[in-house]
């Protein structure tokens, strides 16, 4: 499988200065790569896909400090353990720009989410599968761009969900199912159709 070297080949290209996006899903990308990619200018990237990729501590903490991540618009990283509340929170606090975030089966905890603070560009947050819990409320609430939401299989009871779904009004899509799947719901987040549908609501 692609990993580090295919990183390290990304990193040392010509192309890195125009490079608008960077797909290193799936691979076996870890933390030298990582920590290459995160020294290397990138000032045109505005999406990353990290999804099932195998980066550690070091090299997420080397990411969170890339100066390209402030500038960032989509980013994925679903299945990449962020179960570290200060080393998640980091990353979270740097990417001011970001409209699409997915941290799917991340272990996100609540002190890591509650580094949103600027997050206020957000329209597509996909929480599935993390340890979010009704304590995330405020700060799911205070992303004024919201346009949906999925909280699928987190510890967010309903009586939360049902009270946030009316904080943040009707032209928000709120999904909350405890007991869902996280395999039986993949189809509607593949990257095609969901994408069709952000390009809906920015319109």
């Amino acid at each position: 499988a692609l990993g580090d070297s295919a990183a390290s080949l990304v990193a040392r290209s010509p192309l890195c200065p125009t490079l608008v996006s960077l797909d290193l899903s799936d691979t076996a990308a870890g933390d030298p790569g990582l920590r290459e990619l995160a020294s290397t200018p990138m000032p045109s990237l505005r999406r990353l896909d990290l999804s099932r990729a195998t980066p550690g501590t070091v090299g997420l903490r080397a990411l969170s400090t890339a100066p390209w991540v402030p500038t960032l618009t989509y980013l994925r990283l679903d299945s990449v353990s962020l179960s570290e509340a200060d080393l998640a929170g980091d990353l979270l606090a740097g990417a001011h720009h970001l409209t699409d975030l997915h941290l799917a089966q991340t272990g996100l905890t609540d002190d890591a989410l509650a580094r949103l603070t600027d997050a206020s560009r957000i329209t597509t947050l996909d929480l599935r599968g993390t340890s979010v819990t009704d304590a995330s409320v405020d700060t799911l609430a205070a992303l004024s761009n919201l346009r949906h939401l999925d909280l699928c299989d987190t510890a967010v009871t309903e009586e939360a969900a049902q009270a946030l779904r009316a904080r943040l009004g009707d032209g928000v899509e709120v999904i909350h199912r405890a007991a869902m799947n996280y395999e039986g719901y993949g189809e509607y987040w593949e990257e095609g159709t969901y994408e069709e549908e952000s390009e809906e609501w920015e319109d």
